[in-house]
């Protein structure tokens, strides 16, 4: 649910841009960065993964529930409702989009 709100917020803004080229690619390499502890980044990136791009949850923070990290159990234990917030933003911006889009050709 995360990945799916993830990309489909970002390809729903090709809907309301004309610009040829896309910032999936750079989202591809950033969710590489989930893989790894947050505790390891400094502040801003932490806040990045947990909060904007939130790769952390698919990643690291099950994990820690896994493994029975205390400190990271509510992170953990959002996951599911950061998922389901994610695929709904996800689903209303493509439902904005696709009402705004007047198509591509001439």
């Amino acid at each position: 649910m995360i990945y799916f709100g993830i990309y489909v917020s970002l390809t729903s803004l090709s809907l309301f841009s004309d610009s040829p080229t896309g910032i999936l690619p750079l989202i591809w390499n950033i969710q590489n960065y989930g893989r790894y502890p947050v505790s390891i980044y400094n502040g801003i990136i932490r806040v990045v993964l947990t909060w904007v791009l939130p790769f952390a949850f698919v990643g690291f923070y099950p994990a820690a529930f896994f493994l029975r990290r205390d400190a990271f159990l509510t992170m953990a234990l959002l996951t599911p409702v950061v998922g389901g917030i994610l695929m709904l933003f996800g689903i209303w911006i493509w439902n904005v989009g696709v009402r705004r889009y007047r198509g591509a050709g001439s």
